[in-house]
C-alpha cells in the first residue's frame, strides 16, 4: 500500500503539466473512457485512477480532473490531482445531477460530425420513428512511401471493437491531401491501398495489412508509413479464347501469398497479347471476354447486294438518309429484317483453375474456356408477352433466395426470346420483371429451375409467372437528428426491402425517386408493410467521409 501515494503524486504532476501543454486536445471533461458520453462507467474509471487500481492515458487524465468545476491552483478546470471528488463529480455528471462543460476550457469547440447509419426498421400501416446519429470525431492523416514521401492511397477502417466500417482517400497533389473520416470511438483494423504506376502505362496495386490495431478515443492526426515495395517483374504472354465470337479484353492477377503487401494487377489485352507488372509470388488469374453481335435487320453494303461486298458502298437503314461514301462491310450478310435494330453484348469473367506463379520475368499464355449460350423462347404464363424490362438470369447454383438475395443483371427479353453467355457449370435459372407503375420500384424475382447443367448450348424456354405488385399500404413517418437533437434537413435517406412470395419468389421493393426531408429533419413516405433496411447518410464537411454503422436493428 505504501506505493499508492507515490503513484498519486505522479498522477497529479502529469495533470497539472498536462493541463497546460495539451489544452487544445479533443477532451470532453467528464468522458473519461472516449465513448462520447458521461456515464456511471466514467465515473468507476477515475474511481481506480484515483485510488491507483489503474494508470489513465494523457487524455484520460484530463477527462479525469473536474473537481472543482470552476478550477484551482491556476487550472481552469479541475485541480491537479485525480481524487476520490472528481469521481463523484462524473457520477453526479452521469446521472444528470450536474453539467460540466462539453469541451476542456481554453481548447477550441470540437465540429460534430454525425455518422451515418445502416439498420433495420419493422414499417406497418403507420410506424413513426426518429433516427438519431450518433456523432464521430474527426480521424486524419497522410501515407508514407518507405523512403518518406507521401502517396496517394485509400485507408480502409473495420471496426475491432463495434460495427462501424469507414474509408478515405490520401491524395499529394490535391488541396486537401490528407485522409478525412468523421469516426466512431473504438479500436480499428487498418488497411491501406495504393498504386504504382509502371513504363507501360498501366499500374500495380497493393494492399497492406496494418499489423496493429488503432483505438480512436477523440479527434486524432494518424499517420501510416508503407513497408518498401517488393521488385516487380514483368508478366506478359498470349491470350485466346475457345470460343471465337468471346475476344478476351483484359486479365487481372491477384496475390494469393500471406505477404504484408499483397499485389494484383490488370492488364487490358490487345491483339491477343497482354503485359503486367508483378513481384514473385502466386496469383489467381481471371480472363474477361466479350462478344458483341450486330444481327442488322436490313441490307448491308450497295444498293440490291446482299453479301456486303456491293460496289456502290454505304449502308441502307430503313427511315435515316443515305450518307454518301460510307464504306460497305464486306463479308456481313444480310440479315431479313422485322423493322426493328437489335444487337447483343454480352460480357463473361473467367477464374482459370490453375494459378500462375511468379519468379521473375515470366511469360504466361491463357486460354479463355468455352462459353456457352442458353438460349430459348420466354413468354407469361399465359401466353402473353413479357412486359418490357423482363430478364432471364443464371447464377451459381446454391445461391438460394433470402432476405438478402439479389438476382444478376440478367438476359433481356427481346422480341418473346432471351440468350444469355455462361461457361460450363451447373445453374438455377431466375426470371426478373421489372414494374413502376405506383409509388415504390419493384423487381419481381423467381426461381424457374434449379441445377441446370451446362456444357454445351443449350435451349431452354422460359415461364415468367404473372404476379400483382403489392400496395404500398404502410406508412413511415421519420425525422432525423444529431446528437444534440439538432435537425439533419439535408440528410439522405435510403429504404430497401425484400418480401418473399412463394416458395421461388422474392419482391424487391424502394421508394420511387428521392425522399425529401423537410427543414425540421422530418418525412413521410408510402411503403409496403415490412422489414426495411434503412441507410441514412448525414451531410457532412466536403472533405469529410463519413462512417457507417451496420448490423444494428432499432429497439
Amino acid at each position: 500500500m505504501a506505493a499508492r501515494p507515490t503513484r498519486l503524486v505522479v498522477v497529479a504532476a502529469m495533470v497539472a503539466a498536462l493541463a497546460f501543454t495539451r489544452a487544445s486536445a479533443a477532451v470532453t471533461p467528464g468522458d473519461v473512457n472516449g465513448d462520447g458520453k458521461i456515464t456511471v462507467a466514467d465515473a468507476m474509471l477515475t474511481l481506480r485512477f484515483a485510488v491507483g487500481l489503474a494508470t489513465p492515458s494523457p487524455d484520460q487524465l484530463l477527462a479525469a480532473d473536474v473537481a472543482p468545476i470552476g478550477g484551482a491552483n491556476g487550472l481552469p478546470i479541475g485541480d491537479g490531482k485525480i481524487t476520490v471528488p472528481d469521481a463523484v463529480l462524473v457520477l453526479r455528471a452521469g446521472v444528470g445531477l450536474v453539467q460540466l462543460p462539453a469541451t476542456y476550457p481554453g481548447q477550441p469547440a470540437q465540429t460534430p460530425y454525425p455518422l451515418a447509419q445502416y439498420l433495420t426498421l419493422d414499417v406497418g400501416s403507420s410506424t413513426t420513428q426518429t433516427f438519431t446519429l450518433p456523432d464521430g470525431v474527426l480521424l486524419s492523416g497522410v501515407v508514407r512511401n518507405s523512403a518518406g514521401a507521401e502517396v496517394a492511397a485509400d485507408v480502409m477502417f473495420t471496426g475491432a471493437s463495434n460495427s462501424y466500417i469507414g474509408s478515405s482517400s490520401t491524395n499529394p497533389s490535391a488541396q486537401v491531401r490528407q485522409y478525412r473520416l468523421a469516426a466512431a470511438a473504438g479500436t480499428y483494423n487498418v488497411s491501406i491501398s495504393t498504386s504504382v504506376d509502371t513504363p507501360s502505362g498501366g499500374s500495380t496495386d497493393f494492399q497492406y495489412k496494418v499489423p496493429e490495431q488503432l483505438t480512436v478515443q477523440s479527434a486524432m492526426t494518424k499517420d501510416f508509413a508503407l513497408p518498401p515495395l517488393p521488385t516487380l517483374y514483368t508478366v506478359s504472354g498470349t491470350v485466346t479464347s475457345l470460343n471465337p465470337l468471346f475476344t478476351p479484353s483484359s486479365v487481372s492477377f491477384e496475390q494469393t501469398d500471406d505477404v504484408p503487401l499483397v499485389a494484383s494487377a490488370t492488364g487490358s489485352v490487345a491483339n491477343g497479347q497482354y503485359a503486367v507488372r508483378l513481384p514473385a509470388g502466386h496469383y489467381r488469374v481471371e480472363i474477361q471476354a466479350s462478344s458483341f453481335s450486330f444481327p442488322f435487320p436490313f441490307p448491308i453494303g450497295g444498293t440490291g447486294d446482299q453479301t456486303g461486298g456491293g460496289d456502290t458502298g454505304g449502308i441502307t437503314i430503313p427511315g435515316l438518309p443515305e450518307i454518301p461514301g460510307l464504306p460497305s462491310i464486306p463479308g456481313l450478310p444480310s440479315i431479313p429484317g422485322t423493322g426493328a435494330m437489335q444487337f447483343s453484348f454480352s460480357n463473361v469473367t473467367a477464374v482459370l483453375p490453375n494459378p500462375t506463379t511468379v519468379s521473375g520475368d515470366t511469360k504466361a499464355d491463357l486460354v479463355m474456356p468455352m462459353v456457352y449460350t442458353v438460349s430459348g423462347k420466354a413468354t407469361m404464363a399465359d401466353g402473353t408477352e413479357v412486359p418490357a424490362g423482363g430478364t432471364v438470369s443464371l447464377a451459381n447454383s446454391g445461391t438460394t433466395p433470402s432476405s438478402t438475395y439479389t438476382p444478376g443483371l440478367g438476359a433481356m427479353v427481346m422480341d418473346g426470346a432471351y440468350s444469355a453467355s455462361v461457361l460450363a457449370g451447373t445453374y438455377d435459372v431466375t426470371t426478373q420483371q421489372y414494374d413502376e407503375s405506383g409509388s415504390m420500384l419493384v423487381l419481381y424475382a423467381d426461381i424457374f429451375r434449379t441445377g441446370l447443367a451446362v456444357a454445351h448450348d443449350l435451349t431452354l424456354d422460359v415461364t415468367f409467372p404473372k404476379f400483382a405488385p403489392p400496395a404500398a399500404t404502410g406508412k413511415l413517418t421519420g425525422t432525423v437528428v444529431d446528437a444534440r437533437g439538432k435537425p439533419l434537413s439535408s440528410a439522405t435517406v435510403q429504404l430497401s426491402t425484400t418480401v418473399p412470395v412463394g416458395q421461388t419468389g422474392r419482391v424487391m421493393l424502394t421508394p420511387k425517386g428521392e425522399i425529401k426531408l423537410d427543414q425540421g429533419g422530418s418525412f413521410s413516405v408510402a411503403l409496403v408493410p415490412g422489414t426495411y433496411t434503412v441507410l441514412i447518410m448525414p451531410k457532412s464537411d466536403v472533405d469529410v467521409t463519413t462512417m457507417v454503422l451496420s448490423g444494428m436493428a432499432m429497439p
